[in-house]
């Protein structure tokens, strides 16, 4: 089994934190329907474009979603 790239701990308290659903997140961010429960479960690593997004997003860097370092 490999390490999974995100830290799902924080991208999952990211996701709560905002309040909508994960499906309406992935549509404010420009993601497949499901990305991000995909993400969160740790089925699939994001791509670069889609992990920029997220940053964006939520207003983090993404070393803070890769679990490398503060938001």
């Amino acid at each position: 089994m490999r390490a999974r790239l995100v830290d799902r701990g924080r991208l999952m308290g990211l996701a709560l934190a905002d309040g909508r659903s994960y499906q309406a997140q992935c549509g404010l961010m420009g993601l497949q329907r499901h990305a991000l429960i995909d993400y969160v479960s740790g089925r699939r690593d994001p791509s670069t474009a889609s992990l920029v997004a997220m940053a964006d997003y939520y207003g983090v860097s993404t070393d803070y979603i890769l679990g490398r370092g503060d938001r």
